[in-house]
C-alpha cells in the first residue's frame, strides 16, 4: 500500500470523527501525528501527539520540558552524519541550501539524479550501475539519500537511514 493512500485515509477519516465528535482542538493535533506516523516522521508525530497531550490537559506547564526532552531522545536514535572535510580542507556548512549541491550526479534515472559522494570512506556493496534506480532524496522523509548511507539489502532493495524506509525500483 502506498504512503499516500495512508496519509490520505487518515486525513478523511480524522476530518470525519473530528467533525462527528466536534473535537477539533486539540483533536486535530492527533490526527496530523498519526499522519506524521504512517509518513515515517517519528520526531513529527511524537511533537504532534504531545502538543495534542499538553493541549487536551491544559499542562503546558512544565509539560513543554517533558515534551522537548522525549522530542531531543527521538532524534538522538537517528544514525549520525559525518561531515567529511572537502578538498580544500574546509568542513560543510551542515545548514547550507542543499548538500548534494556541490556533488556531480552520476546517473540519470527518468529526470531524478543518483548522486553518490565521491568522499565515501568505504564502497558500496553493489556496483553503482545497480543502483541506478536510487532516488536523491527518500520519497518518505526527504533527506538526501547517498550510496554508501543507505542500509542495502540486495542490489535492488536499500532503506533509507533516517525513517527506514524499504526503497525499491
Amino acid at each position: 500500500m502506498r504512503k499516500d493512500n495512508v496519509q490520505t485515509g487518515i486525513w478523511l477519516i480524522g476530518i470525519g470523527v473530528l467533525a462527528l465528535t466536534n473535537f477539533w482542538w486539540p483533536g486535530i493535533m492527533f490526527v496530523i501525528g498519526l499522519s506524521a506516523l504512517a509518513s515515517g516522521s517519528i520526531q513529527g508525530a511524537i511533537w504532534m501527539f504531545g502538543i495534542g497531550i499538553l493541549a487536551w490537559f491544559d499542562f503546558w506547564w512544565p509539560g513543554i520540558l517533558f515534551l522537548i526532552g522525549i522530542g531531543i531522545l527521538a532524534g538522538g536514535f537517528r544514525p549520525a552524519r559525518e561531515l567529511v572535510p572537502a578538498e580544500d580542507g574546509n568542513i560543510p556548512d551542515p545548514l547550507s541550501a542543499d548538500p548534494l549541491a556541490d556533488n556531480e550526479p552520476s546517473f540519470d534515472n527518468g529526470g531524478e539524479s543518483t548522486v553518490i559522494d565521491s568522499q565515501a570512506s568505504s564502497p558500496p556493496p553493489f556496483s553503482p550501475s545497480s543502483q541506478a534506480w536510487l532516488p536523491a532524496r527518500c520519497p518518505a522523509c526527504g533527506a538526501p539519500l547517498l550510496t554508501n548511507e543507505v542500509v542495502w539489502f540486495a542490489s535492488d532493495r536499500a532503506e533509507c537511514p533516517y525513517c527506514h524506509t524499504q526503497l525499491q525500483p
